[in-house]
Order: C-alpha cells, then structure tokens, then sequence
C-alpha cells in the first residue's frame, strides 16, 4: 500500500498576495508613524543642517546649540552623496 501526502497546499498567488498586503500596510504604518512624530517635524530643517555640517566638519548644531560630538562624524556616506549630487 502507497501512502500519498495530502495536505492542502495553499495556492502560491494568495499566499503571495497575503504577505504583500500585509507587508504594505506594516510600511505605510511604520512611515506614518515616523512622519508625524512631534520632534522630527520640529527638528527637520535642523537635521539638514547637520548633514550640511558634517561634509564641511563645522560644529553640529543640535537643539540651537553648537557641538562637536566626534560619535556623529562617522555619518559621512549620505551626506557625501548628496553634496556630489548637487554639483
């Protein structure tokens, strides 16, 4: 006697759709979230700055005040690309 597995196997589309669906609504959240969080809309302008500052190694400002904290200096791989984008 030959026993066959038959399991029911989940269409590989539904499956598919499932997870999309899911994972776009786990990123939309996650990016509404992030986006209206109360210190990243007051902090923005404040943030481009630093990115400015750190290719021209100025003081970082942080909360209207300058200083140097040698931690953030590593940060240097967005900011290069952009300031090689813009020329």
């Amino acid at each position: 006697m030959c026993w066959r597995y038959t399991r029911a196997v989940t269409p590989p589309l539904r499956t598919f759709g499932a997870s999309a669906l899911l994972v776009v609504s786990l990123a939309t959240a996650v990016c509404f979230v992030s986006n209206n969080l109360n210190s990243r809309v007051q902090h923005r302008d404040e943030t481009v700055a630093q990115q400015v500052a750190l290719i021209a190694r100025t003081p970082l400002m942080f909360d209207g005040q300058l200083s140097d904290q040698p931690e953030f200096r590593n940060r240097v791989l967005f900011p290069w690309r952009w300031s090689v984008s813009r020329v």
